[in-house]
């Protein structure tokens, strides 16, 4: 038995010699265009120096102040006065911060100008006055034992921990300038001495038992090119090598400690000013918008082309967790997140799925199988040997813990299954020439469906589809075959939905009863290329389908999701159901994520957009995921990423985050006039700008109502909000779907009008209750009652006349001083954002001062001081150029706006009066008439029967239309149609309109819906207005 069990033992790795470790290749982070980000929030500090604080904020030392950044919110501290009393500086300029350093007891110590001070207790302390002129090469670093190393142009300083004790280590003469300080693993400080026009010395100061050396001991190194620059930067390796920069030589040198012989390293790849040694060891230069590894031994050399970084010298920064900072003097920040633990790509892989134990599987680019055991750290690569087929396209694990590897084999149909020790290879030369990638399926029951492509061959009943059954211990039989003409040739994908449905994607879409065996095509869809096929969270089917978007089965019909409903692209390669409910379209214009209401459109950047040459997405149990790309499907839009000589055939892990992103109101009123018209403007920022601010998504609700749909929109209009306190709320979301858990809110109130307030009822009920009373007991007084009440409202009447005439005068004034600068300041701007700003405020401007127009007509209106002054000739001119006057309003909306008018208009008409009515028409209908819609102003004369010769003004536009229960108040006056309350407007323009139309003895009405579509009904109104003398209504003296 023993001999036996020895055999077995001996005769194992002669079984497995196939299967064999597998490495994986790591990609260059620093390619990784999504792993960038351009701190733009931070570019108006001013930045000069920076270090971390051990709660992972960062420090910056700027022009004026020193500022703290935690990823959310920036707080600035200047230098005060009573700090810059006590130091020495140039009181003529802004005091600059040159260096930072974080203590580890929280203190905060910093070289201003040229004093030492100290940030402790929210105040600041000047630890010494003047420590020399600084320069952008000053240094402060704290040692393992809390002392702290100064460096300055003419000096090195050594603090005690407590900074009560100071040294003096190392005096430049007056000649001499120190350029560059770092310590080695050792505790060795090193120090860079140059003198004009000579080498540079390279100094070794040894420490021992806490203390510098005697300087006996130290060991000087001259730096081995003639003459070196006035900035340079030294860096320790962890083997013993000091490595060192410039800004006058090209490449770098390297000083190998143990022997004094300096190395040199490619002189002709730019110049570099900063290096950084990274947490892992390795070193890094950093030159005008380049880096390069010198650690590498290939050395590669990044060019700011390839990283699209600005050209200007560059400083390194690491944080704890292994984020990297890039500092350009100017302002100009960028992060590099170098971490594994979000972002990472595998070389030569494609993520396919992963078993309930926890392992991994992967295609390789030769049609490998690679698995890979985290918990055991384990890789492992299988081929041929081991019974894969020759060619796996893709890899499924089902509920029985197999994992399927389909595709083809001897150039026919063929799959292998792993049970978790062993492969087994099933081939099917007279089934297909292969199985699609996408068409293995796991039914509810069990079984597995595999979906035959490819050239048809010449074998009866092949194509169509097989089903598989998995038996006891894993193996697998056929269960039944679905050949042609009852199933289609073809096949792409499968999906089954909670009644049983099996749905079969091929160049058409068809639903499978299983049941009973029958199938039928779904001729809802157009018949293109089947890209997917899923049945999502909710239990809604979805397909993608052609180069049309995505479509959802709601009911007995399919609703249509485009680039309209926020899907990124049109050409939808692959959807992937998340855990979450939420779920993915891959396209060629990036990944899409689907809420259940909405789509968040690129919710990753342009870098991960797909074709259909292999591009899909996977998700991983602990909720990563998965982009495969193949050929040439990755691509960077953002940065210019040289890809030449990588394989694009890849797979990037991208781990969600767990952080929500902060929401704020950005523009908002406290109080609101009795009209209840506010905007309102927010903002949103995600920590560390993780997800980009224009990449955020706001969702928002008023009175503690449904919140609305999630979209990109920044700001909200509400038009005839009723009076009392109104609570708004909005909420931010980013691409991982984490949403602010305390929305922003704004608290508001929209006061009521005059006559409304309780004072004025007050006023009313007292004078009534009087007036009555003095009735009810005085009858005598009757007549003198009735005469004082008269005086009364003639009292009221001026109070209202003047009250009007005052608050136009009070608006037209600062109206007219508002406008005539903004005119000045937009003719002369050329920045098109402020162009935009100062548009806006002169559009709205424009937009009080019509209002101010239209509440002075109504007052004459109502005091019958307004009449028709009427001219003899063409009416046309006056409706052209009421036109004209609002075309640059359509062109900005993109709507056609154009007149026809076949023969001049002659008769009497008010030129005023018919502009005020052509531009309030025209101008309703542009408001409500979406981007590519049409506005048609017809004019023409007719004969009347009751009014001779009559002005036909028609104007129509293909808008959302009046529903038929609205047009019967639609000229009362202040009337909103609820619906259309989103949409600017007051509420009088219309009513202006017919009271015009009266004034004149002509009439208007309005029709709705006019056109067929349903999606634009479109209004119709038409105004009759009599043109001859004896038919025109209140006309004016001159022609009474």
């Amino acid at each position: 038995m023993a001999l036996k069990s020895l055999f077995l033992v001996l005769l194992l790795p002669l079984c497995c010699v196939a299967v064999k470790p597998y490495t994986p290749v790591i990609a260059d982070p620093v390619l990784e265009p999504w792993r960038w980000r351009e701190m733009e929030e931070l570019a108006d500090l001013d930045i000069l120096s920076m270090d971390e604080a051990a709660d992972g904020s960062i420090w910056f030392g700027c022009i004026g102040g020193l500022a703290r950044y935690d990823g959310r919110r920036i707080e600035f501290i200047p230098f005060d006065d009573g700090l810059l009393s006590g130091i020495a500086h140039d009181p003529n300029r802004a005091p600059w911060g040159k260096s930072v350093l974080c203590m580890r007891d929280g203190d905060l110590l910093a070289v201003v100008e040229s004093g030492l001070v100290l940030r402790t207790g929210g105040a600041w302390k000047v630890i010494k006055r003047d420590v020399g002129h600084s320069t952008f090469e000053s240094r402060l670093e704290q040692a393992e034992d809390g002392t702290v190393w100064l460096l300055m142009p003419n000096a090195l300083w050594r603090f005690s921990a407590d900074l009560a004790e100071q040294l003096v280590v190392l005096r430049a003469t007056e000649k001499q300038r120190l350029t560059s300080f770092c310590r080695d693993p050792d505790g060795s400080a090193w120090v860079v001495r140059s003198v004009p026009s000579e080498r540079s010395d390279l100094i070794q100061i040894p420490l021992q038992n806490g203390r510098v050396r005697e300087e006996q001991d130290w060991r000087t190194y001259r730096v081995d090119i003639e003459k070196t620059a006035p900035q340079s930067s030294i860096c320790a390796g962890p083997s013993g090598t000091i490595w060192y920069v410039d800004s006058r030589m090209s490449g770098a040198l390297a000083l190998d400690v143990g022997t004094g012989l300096w190395e040199t390293f490619s002189q002709s790849d730019g110049v570099y000013s900063s290096l950084m040694r990274d947490r892992n060891g390795g070193i890094w230069a950093a030159g005008s918008g380049t880096l390069r590894a010198l650690h590498r031994p290939d050395e590669d050399v990044y060019s700011s082309s390839q990283l699209n970084l600005p050209n200007i010298p560059l400083s390194l920064y690491e944080t704890a967790e292994g984020g990297w900072w890039l500092v350009g003097r100017g302002g100009y920040v960028h992060t590099l997140d170098m971490r594994r633990d979000q972002w990472l790509t595998y070389e030569g892989l494609h993520f396919e799925c992963e078993t309930d134990d926890g392992r991994q599987w992967y295609l390789t680019e030769d049609y490998h199988v690679v698995s890979h055991d985290p918990a055991a750290g384990r890789w492992l690569e299988y081929g041929l040997k081991d019974g894969l087929i020759s060619v796996p396209r893709s890899l499924h694990a089902s509920s029985q813990g197999l994992v399927w590897a389909v595709g083809n084999h001897k150039q026919r149909a063929a799959f292998s299954v792993y049970n978790g020790s062993s492969w087994t290879r099933h081939e099917l030369p007279d089934f297909a020439k292969l199985i699609w990638a996408g068409a293995a399926f796991e039914a509810k029951d069990g079984t597995v469906w595999l979906g035959a492509m490819g050239d048809e061959i010449n074998t009866p009943d092949a194509g169509g589809a097989l089903q598989y059954e998995v038996l006891e211990g894993g193996a697998v039989q056929l269960l039944e075959r679905y050949a042609p003409p009852q199933f289609p040739y073809a096949i792409h994908r499968f999906a089954q939905t909670d009644d049983g449905l099996l749905w079969i994607g091929s160049p058409t879409i068809h639903a499978f009863d299983i049941a009973n065996g029958k199938i039928q095509i779904v001729s809802e869809l157009p018949g293109m290329f089947t890209h997917d096929l899923v049945v999502d969270g909710a239990h809604s089917l979805w397909a993608a389908n052609g180069l049309s978007g995505v479509y959802r089965k709601e009911k007995d019909e399919w609703r249509h999701f485009s680039a309209k409903e926020g899907l990124a692209g049109r050409l939808v390669v692959d959807l992937l159901p998340m855990h979450d409910g939420t779920l993915l379209a891959a396209s060629d214009g990036g990944i899409s994520r689907f809420d259940g209401k909405s789509w968040a459109g690129a919710v990753f950047s342009a870098d991960f957009g797909m074709s259909n040459r292999g591009g899909n997405v996977r998700e991983s149990n602990d909720g990563a995921v998965w982009f495969n790309f193949n050929g040439k499907d990755i691509r960077s839009l953002r940065m210019n990423v040289n890809l030449a000589g990588k394989d694009p055939f890849r797979t990037v892990r991208y781990r969600p985050d767990q952080l929500a992103p902060d929401t704020s109101i950005v523009d908002h009123l406290d109080r609101v006039d009795s009209a209840g018209n506010i905007h309102i403007s927010w903002s949103g920022k995600d920590v560390w700008l993780n997800t980009p601010s224009d990449q955020l998504q706001f969702s928002w609700r008023l009175n503690g109502g449904e919140w609305s749909p999630f979209s990109d929109k920044t700001d909200h209009s509400f038009v005839g909000l009723g009076r009392g306190r109104h609570t708004f709320e909005v909420r931010a979301r980013d691409r991982d779907f984490n949403i602010d858990s305390t929305p922003a809110l704004s608290r508001f109130t929209v006061v009521p009008a005059v006559w409304q307030r309780p004072w004025f009822i007050a006023m009313v009920l007292l004078i009534g209750g009087g007036t009555a009373a003095f009735i009810w007991m005085v009858v005598y007084y009757r007549n003198k009652r009735l005469r004082d009440r008269a005086l009364h409202l003639e009292e009221i009447d001026q109070m209202k006349t003047g009250f009007f005439t005052n608050i136009s005068h009070e608006l037209n004034t600062p109206l007219g001083l508002i406008k005539e600068p903004l005119g000045r300041l937009l003719k002369n701007e050329t920045d098109p954002r402020k162009q935009t700003w100062l548009d806006m405020a002169l559009r709205n401007a424009d937009r009080i001062e019509n209002l101010v127009s239209q509440i002075l007509d109504f007052r004459k209106l109502e005091r019958g001081i307004i009449h028709i002054e009427v001219v003899e000739g063409d009416a046309a001119v006056s409706v052209r150029e009421s036109i004209e006057l609002l075309q640059p309003l359509a062109n900005r909306n993109q709507i056609s706006c154009r007149m026809v008018c076949e023969n001049a208009c002659l008769g009497w008409f008010d030129p005023d009066k018919l502009r005020k009515i052509t531009s309030n028409l025209v101008g309703n209908a542009l408001k409500y008439t979406p981007a590519g819609g049409n506005v048609v102003v017809e004019l023409k004369t007719v004969e009347d029967a009751d009014r001779g010769g009559t002005l036909s003004l028609v104007v129509e536009d293909t808008g959302p239309g009046v529903d038929p229960e609205h047009l019967p108040r639609i000229f009362d006056r202040f009337y909103r149609i609820p619906e259309k309350s989103i949409v600017d407007g007051s509420g009088i323009g219309l009513n202006l309109t017919k009271e015009l139309v009266d004034l004149w003895g002509g009439e208007i009405h309005a029709e709705s819906p006019i056109h067929s579509d349903p999606d634009s009904p479109g209004t119709r109104f038409t105004v009759l207005l009599p043109m001859e003398l004896p038919h025109i209504s209140n006309l004016g003296e001159t022609h009474d």
